[in-house]
C-alpha cells in the first residue's frame, strides 16, 4: 500500500488532514501541469493534473480492474503502512 493512495482518496472524499498536505510530495511537477508554458497553473490546469494522480490512485486500489473500489479494496487502503 502507497500512502499516495490514503491521501488521494482522503482529498475525494473532502476530509482536511495532514494526510492531504502530504499530497504536495505525491503531486505532479509544475511544469508539468502548465500547460500553455505561462510559469502560472490555472484552475483547468490543476485539475487535469489532480485528475491524472486521482486517476492513478483509482487504478492501483482496483485491484480486480472492474473499474470500481470494492469496501475490501478501500479497507486494504486504509491500512497503515509499516516501513
Amino acid at each position: 500500500m502507497k500512502l499516495s493512495k490514503v491521501v488521494v482518496l482522503t482529498g475525494l472524499l473532502g476530509l482536511m488532514s495532514a494526510s492531504v498536505m502530504a499530497a504536495v510530495k505525491e503531486a505532479p511537477n509544475f511544469s508539468d501541469m502548465d500547460a500553455n508554458g505561462d510559469g502560472a497553473v490555472d484552475t483547468a490546469e490543476f485539475a487535469k493534473g489532480k485528475n491524472a494522480a486521482v486517476t492513478k490512485t483509482f487504478a492501483e486500489t482496483d485491484k480486480d480492474n472492474n473499474g470500481k473500489i470494492s469496501e475490501n479494496e478501500y479497507e486494504v487502503i486504509k491500512e497503515p503502512e509499516c516501513d
